[in-house]
């Protein structure tokens, strides 16, 4: 028996977004709930999809961006947004959730369409990033002070708005609960731990890491410290692997060209980007996982996924010394936390590994014992589950009081 209806809403995360559907729906889905996840990525055709057991619904990619100037931009613009946000409370109301979980702060005046004409529906917003920060960073690096402290204040504002009229909160980082948690008293964390199957508990294949290689698999952007890894890797006591797709940075000028040599004599590799058994391939023959992301407000108390993969495959990780990366690593004791901006100290902290096959392979047990133990999803998915019951069981509840109110009045 079915224990409810549940639908995800995203919008610029994948159809097989590993956290949404992966982690939430999946665990969801074999608790007994009926779920369903909606969003809208670029990348993807307008379709219906079952992944792995969850009804999966990619609805129209509407652009933002307007022509014109003045206020024409500007009512066109908000045009564009509320035409989004209505397609999306269409297939809301469509698949006649109990549960909507909203993972994506550009959908939170859904909560309002929600809250008017949906009453009885139970309302979570998932916070991904500290995301009042993460845009306003932008602005006050273009603009000054004054212009990133007022985009600062109106995402604050609009965001302390929604969770004290939603059900209930969940937060990824111990830095966003502290944020959060004074707006709804039904905030819980629950971290993006990897999900750790049988097979993960063997040992690495030490004979495929005889290559040293220093790697990094995920979005290859300035702030993830891919030109950082770029500049350095000359220095390296081994080849750089990269993998995924780039972002603000031209793999043929800015990589190809720019380090012809390196990119022909293998010094330098790219795979493209990689899912299923290659991206497992691709972790199989890496020596060492890099996480030298940039210091911008959205990485500084993050909790990256990319750290716990690393460590999951058994790989030693050079990161940023960033509190919530050194809290992970350094009390692991699965790698070495490095000032990012400091080109010495992060050569010397990946050769040191590169240099040394059994503190490599020292970190990288460490490691996998610490996710195995500690950092993986069960005891997130323990957490998400018992959310999800306490707010079904508020809604039985309810149904009872009203069942027995109208069973009263016909007496």
């Amino acid at each position: 028996m079915k224990k409810g209806r549940v639908l995800h809403v995203g919008q610029n995360h994948g159809k097989e977004d590993s956290r949404i559907l992966k982690k939430e729906c999946v665990s969801l889905s074999r608790a007994g709930y009926c779920v369903s996840y909606i969003t809208s990525d670029q990348h993807d055709k307008v379709g219906e999809y079952r992944i792995n057991q969850v009804k999966t619904i990619l609805y129209p990619y509407r652009p933002i961006a307007s022509k014109g100037k003045g206020i024409i931009k500007f009512a066109r613009l908000v045009g564009n947004r509320f035409a989004r946000l209505w397609t999306v409370y269409r297939y809301v109301k469509q698949e006649r959730p109990e549960i909507v979980h909203i993972h994506e702060y550009k959908l939170l005046y859904l909560v309002i369409l929600l809250r008017m004409f949906c009453k009885d529906v139970k309302i979570i917003y998932d916070v991904h990033e500290d995301t009042p920060r993460y845009n306003s960073f932008d602005y006050y690096k273009r603009y000054g002070w004054l212009a990133g402290k007022a985009v600062e204040k109106k995402y604050e504002w609009t965001e302390h708005f929604a969770c004290r009229h939603v059900d209930a909160v969940i937060v990824v980082t111990p830095h966003i609960y502290d944020l959060l948690k004074f707006c709804n008293k039904n905030t819980i964390l629950v971290c993006n731990f990897p999900i750790v199957e049988a097979e993960t508990t063997k040992e690495p294949d030490t004979e495929a890491q005889k290559e040293k290689v220093v790697s990094f698999g995920g979005g290859l952007c300035k702030d993830n410290g891919i030109e950082t890894l770029l500049r350095i890797q000359n220095r390296l006591h081994g080849r750089l692997a990269l993998a995924g797709r780039f972002a603000d940075i031209d793999y043929v000028h800015d990589v190809k060209e720019k380090y012809y040599e390196e990119v022909k004599t293998g010094k330098i590799r790219y795979y493209g980007y990689l899912t299923g058994e290659k991206l497992q391939e691709f972790y199989v023959f890496s020596t060492v996982g890099s996480a030298i992301y940039k210091n911008t407000p959205n990485s500084y108390y993050s909790y990256p996924i990319k750290l716990f993969e690393y460590m999951e495959k058994g790989i030693p990780v050079v990161a940023s010394n960033f509190p919530g990366f050194s809290a992970i690593v350094n009390g692991a004791e699965c790698g070495f936390t490095v000032d990012p901006e400091n080109e010495t100290e992060i050569i010397a902290a990946f050769n040191r590994i590169l240099d040394d096959p059994e503190l490599a392979r020292k970190l990288g047990e460490n490691g996998r014992r610490a996710v195995l133990e500690k950092y993986n999803w069960k005891q997130e998915e323990e957490k998400l589950l018992e959310l999800y019951n306490q707010l079904m069981t508020g809604k039985e509840n309810r149904r009872d009081r009203v069942r027995n109110c109208r069973l009263h009045k016909q007496k």
